[in-house]
């Protein structure tokens, strides 16, 4: 027997889950009136490059050093881009400006450093469309620490040293090792994204509980980050301890109710301990519950040691005084990552903490509102993508006329030049008689012909003439009432020459 629960997920503060990806230089521009990345698929942006672009980026990416990178980054400055759009913070912005200055840098030293500081770490996401979703281990994990720190609180067991000390511990807390854990009756699904879920970057600094006039020593990080309000939907399955598994015992097995109720004792207790460090900080306090029936949770990095471990058994490594000087371990951290704006933020009022969530099971009002925000991006979604289609073919078309109109073009310079090179080979007559057959002549050439027409060879005069006559039939400048004057007079010489007057 087992029970599965609809969930849903909704982000309460800065969510960024670690999945070893980064915005590659490569893969995208930086839209700074939007204040946005754009985040692009090489192979489609190369195809809507000009061939002279091309050589000029694979001359760059051909030098593989570290100043190619700079120019890598100077190359996409002010790209047009299809893809996806992330929002970024204004310190950001600053610091991508930065960057490109260092094309005028010659210390490679601090070219390396500053772009190691550029590096953008991606928060997990669906190859698939692009949006993030959170990995059902991450959920799982926040769930299970949490129901650890319950057991610890009806147990009496001892803390554990040395290098397994945690795994010891769980073991202890659990009645056994892995065979008979318990969790291995929770199976928790990866939770996915509801609509249009927006990602921003920004940066997480690294500030002390305690005010100081030194600051962390921990350097600050660009991270994408789910911003709060997102909703994400999957499933978590409890399964009942049965005959196939019987080193779980049926006194161990773990109910969702339970569940739940040790997120909500032991986050509600850590985000007290937060808030208290925020009022010292001078950081506004964020509260964690938004929706009814709903339990808190913390997932992703930089959520804290405090919200991995078991309170009464921590032992958290704290590096004091610099790199000299020795570790130590102590039962609470001295140091938090918060949410900025900034590499360097002077206000604390902007300052947020991280990985704060609700998790609640999804009712019926729920899963009409989460499939209609479904509806509604899927919708959107293949807007987008039809416009980018028809704006695709559309330059097709436009790239298809203009090869056709350069090669009528060419076309017609080598008519001219090749008229040209025969003309230059036939007598004077020969010549305005080829002319006059050309349809690029111009009226001008056309007089010059004929009031030259008296000093051509007999037998080419009225050849020449009736070229003549076709061209001003042609051109409506042959009959009475549509010539000037002086026009009907060419008119009347040139039919005296061909014996019709």
């Amino acid at each position: 027997m087992k029970q599965t629960f609809d969930c849903y997920i909704k982000t309460v503060s800065p969510v960024h889950i670690g999945c070893d990806e980064v915005y590659e230089p490569t893969g995208f521009v930086i839209d700074k009136n939007a204040k946005q990345l754009i985040a692009f698929d090489p192979f489609e942006f190369f195809q809507s490059l000009e061939d002279q672009e091309i050589d000029k980026f694979s001359k760059i990416c051909r030098k593989g050093t570290i100043e190619s990178i700079i120019e890598i980054y100077k190359f996409f400055e002010n790209k047009q881009a299809q893809g996806k759009h992330v929002d970024v913070c204004e310190g950001f912005l600053e610091n991508y400006k930065k960057t490109l200055q260092l094309a005028n840098e010659k210390n490679r030293g601090k070219i390396g450093n500053e772009l190691n500081s550029f590096t953008i770490h991606r928060t997990a996401f669906n190859t698939i469309d692009q949006r993030p979703y959170i990995p059902g281990s991450s959920i799982k994990g926040s769930l299970r620490t949490a129901y650890l720190n319950y057991l610890a609180g009806i147990k009496k067991v001892r803390t554990q040293k040395g290098r397994d000390a945690a795994g010891k511990l769980e073991e202890s807390l659990l009645s056994g090792s892995f065979a008979s854990d318990p969790f291995r009756l929770v199976k928790v699904s990866d939770f996915m994204p509801v609509g249009d879920v927006k990602t921003r970057i920004i940066y997480a600094v690294n500030k002390k509980k305690k005010p100081s006039k030194y600051e962390s020593s921990g350097p600050p990080q660009i991270i994408e980050v789910i911003q709060t309000g997102a909703a994400f939907k999957g499933k978590i399955t409890v399964e009942k301890a049965h005959d196939s598994i019987p080193s779980i015992k049926k006194e161990d097995q773990i109910r969702f109710s339970i569940l739940l109720n040790s997120a909500e004792q032991f986050y509600n207790t850590e985000k007290t301990k937060e808030n208290n460090i925020f009022k010292k900080l001078g950081i506004p306090e964020n509260e964690i519950f938004k929706e009814e029936n709903s339990y808190p949770i913390r997932i992703g990095k930089h959520c804290g040691a405090e919200s991995i471990t078991i309170e009464g058994h921590r032992s958290i490594t704290i590096r004091r005084g610099g790199k000299e000087k020795p570790l130590t371990n102590q039962n609470k951290t001295t140091t938090i990552w918060l949410a900025a704006n900034n590499r360097k933020p002077k206000n604390t009022n902007r300052l947020a903490p991280f990985g704060w969530a609700e998790l609640a099971e999804i009712n019926n009002d729920l899963k009409e509102e989460f499939s209609r925000h479904e509806a509604e991006w899927k919708k959107t979604e293949k807007l987008k993508k039809e416009e980018l289609q028809n704006q695709q073919i559309k330059k097709q078309k436009e790239e298809e006329a203009r090869q056709k109109l350069a090669i009528e073009r060419q076309k017609k310079e080598d008519e001219e030049k090749k008229l040209k090179e025969e003309l230059e080979k036939m007598s004077p007559e020969q010549r305005a008689v080829a002319e006059l057959k050309s349809p690029s002549i111009i009226e001008n050439r056309a007089v010059e012909i004929y009031k030259n027409i008296e000093n051509y060879q007999q037998d080419y005069q009225k050849t020449v003439a009736k070229g003549l006559k076709n061209y001003w039939i042609a051109k409506n400048k042959w009959e009475k009432k549509k010539c000037t004057k002086k026009q009907f007079l060419k008119v009347q010489t040139i039919k005296e020459i061909l014996g019709e007057i």
